[in-house]
């Protein structure tokens, strides 16, 4: 039987941050690729004091296995070696997508 609950909407929770957001603050380093199940997802709107609305999808994931992104000198990303089993952060639950208004 089809189940249309996945694409249902979700219901937007509206955040008020008391500055000037500026997302490149939070957003560091090469980032991971993540091998694992979704297990729920939810969606965010930041309004800064400037009246900028930031809107963020949160998966929330069992993951796994983590592979830390690599790039050469030129950056280029390289292909991960996915034999490897080593975790990169055990403890990573949830994983973030932005689009701006």
């Amino acid at each position: 039987m089809y189940d249309n609950k996945p694409l249902s909407s979700l219901p937007v929770e509206n955040i008020t941050w008391k500055a000037a957001w500026c997302p490149g603050n939070y957003q560091t380093g090469p980032g991971v690729i993540i091998e694992g199940c979704i297990k729920g997802r939810s969606r965010h709107v930041v309004v800064s004091t400037d009246g900028k609305r930031t809107r963020y999808m949160a998966l929330y994931v069992s993951v796994r296995r983590a592979h830390r992104r690599r790039f050469d000198a030129s950056g280029v990303e390289v292909e991960p070696n996915f034999s490897e089993t080593e975790k990169v952060r055990p403890t990573v639950k949830c994983a973030v997508l932005t689009a701006d208004c």
